[in-house]
């Protein structure tokens, strides 16, 4: 381990995740340095509506949806058999909220009260 990513994976220290995920993460630089930045990133703000909403599942794009309608959906059906290590959905481009697993390491939407519900209102075609 380097000593840049020791320094990093001191970091991770604090945050209330359990031991397994905290190695995992430490294991993959580059996902911790990203999770540190984007941890340090305030909460968007109450009154945001995203244009963009994107998932990702292990760094592959599974979803886009603009302007309320599904603009891009992953047709893979390997990546859907698989339970993904990481979740992220990125709101215009912005991580938005970031799960390892089960657990919720990055969630910068506790203010936002969005007023469509996107799970609901999501149209699986293009």
């Amino acid at each position: 381990m380097s000593f840049e990513t020791l320094q990093l994976s001191k970091v991770i220290r604090n945050w209330q995740l359990a031991e397994s995920t905290k190695k995992s993460i430490i294991a993959n630089p580059p996902i911790l340095e990203y999770l540190i930045e984007q941890k340090q990133k305030y909460p968007f703000p109450c009154n945001y509506l995203p244009n963009l909403i994107e998932i990702y599942f292990d760094e592959i794009c599974v979803l886009k949806y603009q302007d309320e309608r599904t603009i891009y959906l992953n047709q893979d059906s390997s990546i859907f058999s698989n339970t993904p290590k990481f979740t992220e959905w990125k709101f215009d481009c912005e991580c938005a909220i970031f799960q390892y697993g089960s657990e919720l390491i990055v969630d910068r939407t506790k203010y936002i009260s969005l007023n469509l519900n996107i799970l609901e209102n999501l149209k699986f075609t293009n």
